[in-house]
């Protein structure tokens, strides 16, 4: 753009056969590149055993389960269940027992320290203390009973001036 400013659209490139052209990229990207906008992302976390995720994720998180698809409704597991807190949700799955401990995810908040004191407080396994990170974040990260850790950052203000302009 003209003024310095980025434009929020953005190109999507698909990588297909080594015989296509710089022009059949191109003509790719004009077609791909619409109004068409991802609005969100859900991470899925890898659980063991869901009745104690769920009880960690909504007692100790703060966060409500919105759903839970059993197979074997006479089973705890496997499970997939999906919790939300503040509009943000996350999908917890005991369906590949084997990837607990293996997934994470990355949210952003708006007060890393408040959200660090609330989890404390309720006796959430801290593996980072608030922190401000060289790349302009500040974060805390919180381990579930799996293993899986699941980050909260909120941007440092400090380092964005440029983007506040």
């Amino acid at each position: 753009m003209p003024d310095g400013r980025r434009s929020s659209a953005f190109a999507v490139y698909v990588i297909g056969p080594a015989w296509l052209t710089s022009h059949d990229m191109a003509t790719r990207e004009t077609t791909f590149a619409s109004n068409i906008m991802i609005t969100s992302a859900v991470p899925v976390i890898a659980v063991s055993d869901s009745a104690r995720s769920e009880d960690y994720y909504c007692r100790i998180l703060g966060f409500q389960k919105m759903f839970a698809y059993r197979p074997d409704p006479s089973k705890g597991d496997p499970c997939y269940l999906g919790v939300a807190r503040d509009g943000v949700w996350l999908h917890l799955q005991s369906f590949k027992r084997e990837r607990a401990g293996m997934t994470d995810a990355f949210l952003w908040v708006s007060d890393v320290d408040l959200l660090h004191d609330e989890f404390s407080a309720r006796g959430a396994a801290v593996q980072l203390p608030p922190t401000n990170q060289t790349w302009g974040t500040r974060e805390t990260g919180i381990r579930d009973p799996d293993g899986n850790v699941i980050v909260f950052a909120t941007k440092r203000p400090e380092t964005n001036a440029a983007l506040q302009k």
